[in-house]
């Protein structure tokens, strides 16, 4: 982190950051628009955690349901 800190300084390393941030909030956003993809948790830094949900299993109301499916 020191080396990334010094070669990159402290604006660099910051848009670094934010532009992590904003892209992780905009895949999100675009996978919620989708009704193939559930997203799993909050999207958290710049982690999106997500499920694929394929055609056998579309149409249930709770995603719990299929949980164990999806394992």
């Amino acid at each position: 982190m020191y080396l990334t800190w010094k070669r990159m300084g402290h604006q660099g390393l910051r848009n670094r950051v934010e532009h992590s941030h904003e892209t992780a909030s905009y895949f999100a956003s675009e996978l919620k628009k989708r009704d193939d993809f559930v997203i799993v948790t909050d999207t958290f830094n710049w982690n999106v955690c997500f499920w694929y949900i394929p055609k056998s299993l579309k149409g249930y109301k709770n995603i719990e349901d299929i949980y164990p499916k999806l394992d």
